[in-house]
C-alpha cells in the first residue's frame, strides 16, 4: 500500500511539473508575444549606408554598411537575414544603447539574433566586403521550445519530489544526491550547445574518449572533423533557438556523409586512458546503434555524469561523518557542470573522496578493515592515473594507529609498503622528465619542461619567490574562488552581476554548510598536519608541473592554474579546521545549508537556458 501511494505521488509529481513547464512556457517565456502583437514582417529600411540594393537585396562593398530599421511594432523580438558570401565577417545590432557583435557561420547563409527591445529603431552594421544581404526581417512570434520544456520539467520535478518526500531525503541523503545530480546535470547538458569549447581541455578528451575503442585507422565525417577540429565559438555565436536547431540539423545530416577523411589513431588503452572509459562507453553504444550525433554527445556525456554521480553517491552511503560538506562538494555547480560535458576530473574529486570517507572509517574501526584499505588505495590510484600529482594524499595511511594492527611488524611492513608505492608511481613522472628531452604542451608557445626544469635548478631562490608569489595571490581564489564553485566551463564569465550573487550565494551556503557541521573531529593532531602537509604539497606539485609544461621558460608567473584542480583537495583541507561548538550546534540543528546548493544549481540553469533558448 505504502509503495502503491509514492508510486501515485511520483506520477503526480511528473504530471504536474509538465504542467507547470508548459504554464511557464506560455506565460513567462512567451509573455512578450502575448502582451504585444505577433508578428513576422519584411523589414522597413529607413536608411542605408554603404551598400547597394540590387533584386530586393543589399550589395556590400565597403568595410561597414549600416542598416537603419524602423517600426511601428511596440516590440521586436528578433532579427533575421539571409547572406552570401565567400568569407567570414563580423556584425553587430543595436537598440537603444545595446550593442551585440557577432560572427557569421561557417554552416549556413542565415542568421537570427535576439534584440528584445521595445525601441521603434535598431541599427544593423555589417563589416567586411563582398557580402549580399537578403530577406532582412524582424519578427515577434510565439515559440514553444522543447529544450527548456524539458529542462523546466526536469527542475521543477526534482522541487516537487524532495518536497514530497523531504524527510526519506533527509535520512538518506546520499540518494538525495544521485537523484538532485541526475536531474541537475541532464538539465546542464541539454542547455549547453552541442559543441566543444565549453569547458577546459574538452576538445582534447572528446578526440581521446572517441578514438579509444576503434581501429587504428578510421574514416571521420564531416560532423566529426568539424566536432573535433574545428573549435569555434559556437557556444557563444549560435544563441537561439532557430540557429541551435539549424546547427543540430547540420551535424546530425552530416554524421553519415560519404564526404570522409581518414584519421590515424593512437587508441591504445594506457593506463593514462582508462579515465576516459566512461565517455568512450557512451560514444561507442551510440555508433553501435547509429544514434544521430547529437543523440551521441549527450549519451556520451550522460555515462560520464552516472559514472561521476555513483562514485560520489557510494562515498555518501558510506560517509558516516561531514556527510553535509561531502554532499556540498559533490552538488557544486563547477563539478556538476565539467560531470555533464568531456572531462574526467570529476571523477577524481569523486575517487578523492571516496578515499577520505573509506579514511574515516579505518579512523573508527578498532581493527583495520581490510575492504576500506583498498578502497581507498584504489581511489587514489584512480586519481593518480592522469594526473599523479594526488597520490600524496595515500600518505595519510601513514598516520594509522599501529595498535590496529595485528603487531608492530605489520604495521612497519604496511607503511613502508605504502611509501614504497608512492615512489614508484611519482617515479612515473619524474624519470621520463629527467632521464629524456622533454617539450612543454605544444598549444603554448615558447615552453619545455627540460628547459623550464634547468632553470629553475639554476635558479632555486627566484622560482621559490614566483611560487611563494603565487600561493599569496590565488591560493584561497582557487579553492574557494568564483572558479572553483560556481565556474560553467566558458559559458560564462564572473563580469555579470547575476553571476557574482549567484557565487556569493554559493560561497555563504558552503561556509553555513561547514560551520554547522555538528560532530566531533575524527582526525587527531597528527593527522591535521599531514592532511594539510599533503594539501600544500600537492599545491606546489601541480603548480610546478604547470611551470614545467604550460608556462614559457623563465617566466616569472606560472600560467594554467585551474581551480578545478583543487576541487578533489577542498574537504581534505576543510576537514582540519572544522570543530565541534555546543553554540554552533544549537544554532544550526535544525538548518539544512545544504539546499542552498539546489538553489544555486536552479539559478545556473535558468539563466543559462535563458541565454542560449531564447
Amino acid at each position: 500500500m505504502k509503495n502503491s501511494n509514492n508510486c501515485k505521488k511520483i506520477f503526480f509529481c511528473i504530471l504536474l511539473s509538465i504542467i507547470l513547464a508548459f504554464l511557464a512556457e506560455i506565460f513567462i517565456f512567451n509573455y512578450n508575444s502575448i502582451f504585444y502583437k505577433t508578428y513576422s514582417e519584411k523589414a522597413k529600411i529607413e536608411k542605408v549606408k554603404n551598400a547597394k540594393e540590387e533584386n530586393n537585396c543589399f550589395e556590400v562593398n565597403d568595410k561597414e554598411a549600416i542598416f537603419s530599421i524602423k517600426t511601428k511594432k511596440d516590440y521586436i523580438n528578433k532579427i533575421s537575414f539571409d547572406y552570401e558570401t565567400k568569407n567570414s565577417f563580423r556584425y553587430s545590432i543595436k537598440s537603444k544603447n545595446k550593442q551585440r557583435v557577432y560572427q557569421s557561420s561557417e554552416l549556413f547563409n542565415t542568421a537570427t539574433k535576439k534584440v528584445k527591445t521595445t525601441s521603434k529603431q535598431i541599427q544593423l552594421a555589417i563589416y567586411g566586403n563582398n557580402i549580399k544581404i537578403c530577406n532582412l526581417k524582424i519578427s515577434n512570434e510565439f515559440l514553444l521550445n522543447e529544450y527548456r520544456l524539458i529542462i523546466f520539467s526536469l527542475l521543477t520535478f526534482l522541487v516537487l519530489i524532495i518536497v514530497t518526500f523531504r524527510k526519506y531525503f533527509k535520512e538518506n541523503l546520499n540518494t538525495f544526491a544521485l537523484v538532485s545530480g541526475l536531474l541537475i546535470g541532464i538539465s546542464i547538458i541539454l542547455s549547453t550547445p552541442v559543441c566543444l569549447n565549453t569547458s577546459a581541455d574538452d576538445e582534447v578528451h572528446f578526440k581521446n574518449s572517441y578514438i579509444l575503442f576503434e581501429n587504428d585507422k578510421t574514416k571521420w565525417s564531416l560532423s566529426e572533423n568539424y566536432f573535433d577540429f574545428l573549435v569555434i565559438g559556437n557556444a557563444n555565436n549560435f544563441k537561439t533557438y532557430e540557429e541551435i536547431k539549424m546547427y543540430n540539423s547540420y551535424i546530425n545530416n552530416n554524421f553519415n556523409s560519404k564526404n570522409t577523411i581518414t584519421r590515424i589513431n593512437n587508441n591504445r588503452l594506457t593506463y593514462n586512458k582508462i579515465v576516459y572509459i566512461p565517455m568512450a562507453l557512451g560514444l561507442k553504444i551510440s555508433r553501435i546503434f547509429n544514434l544521430k550525433f547529437t543523440h551521441m554527445i549527450y549519451l556520451s556525456k550522460v555515462i560520464n555524469l552516472l559514472f561521476y554521480l555513483i562514485i560520489f553517491y557510494f562515498a555518501l552511503k558510506n560517509a558516516t561523518k561531514y556527510k553535509k560538506i561531502i554532499l556540498y562538494i559533490g552538488l557544486l555547480p563547477t563539478n556538476l557542470y565539467l560531470a555533464s560535458q568531456f572531462s574526467y576530473d570529476p571523477t577524481i574529486t569523486a575517487a578523492l573522496l571516496l578515499a577520505f570517507v573509506s579514511f574515516v572509517k579505518i579512523n573508527e574501526s578498532d581493527k583495520i578493515n581490510k575492504k576500506y584499505i583498498i578502497v581507498f588505495i584504489l581511489s587514489i590510484i584512480w586519481a593518480s592515473l592522469i594526473k599523479v600529482f594526488y597520490i600524496p594524499i595515500i600518505l595519510l595511511l601513514l598516520t594509522i594507529n599501529k595498535n590496529k594492527f595485528d603487531s608492530i611488524k605489520q604495521s612497519k611492513i604496511f607503511k613502508f609498503s605504502i611509501v614504497l608505492l608512492t615512489i614508484v608511481i611519482l617515479s612515473n613522472l619524474v624519470l621520463p622528465v629527467l632521464l629524456n628531452e622533454v617539450t612543454g604542451d605544444t598549444r603554448i608557445s615558447g615552453t619545455s619542461v627540460s628547459s623550464q626544469i634547468k632553470f629553475i635548478l639554476s635558479n632555486p631562490f627566484k622560482y621559490a619567490y614566483i611560487l611563494l608569489i603565487m600561493t599569496i595571490k590565488n591560493f584561497f581564489k582557487l579553492f574557494f574562488g568564483y572558479r572553483a564553485l560556481n565556474e560553467l566551463g566558458y559559458l560564462f564569465t564572473f563580469d555579470s552581476i547575476i553571476i557574482k550573487t549567484i557565487y556569493f550565494i554559493n560561497l555563504i551556503g558552503f561556509i553555513l554548510t561547514i560551520l554547522s557541521n555538528n560532530e566531533k573531529n575524527e582526525f587527531d593532531k597528527k593527522q591535521k598536519i599531514i592532511s594539510l602537509l599533503c594539501v600544500f604539497t600537492i599545491w606546489i606539485l601541480i603548480c610546478t608541473a604547470l611551470y614545467l609544461d604550460w608556462t614559457p621558460v623563465g617566466s616569472n608567473s606560472i600560467s594554467g592554474v585551474n581551480a578545478r584542480y583543487f576541487l578533489p583537495l577542498l574537504i581534505y583541507f576543510i576537514v582540519p579546521f572544522t570543530f565541534y561548538n555546543k553554540k554552533i550546534d544549537k544554532f544550526t540543528k535544525q538548518c539544512d545549508f545544504y539546499n542552498i546548493i539546489l538553489l544555486v544549481n536552479f539559478l545556473n540553469i535558468i539563466f543559462l537556458m535563458v541565454s542560449y533558448y531564447s
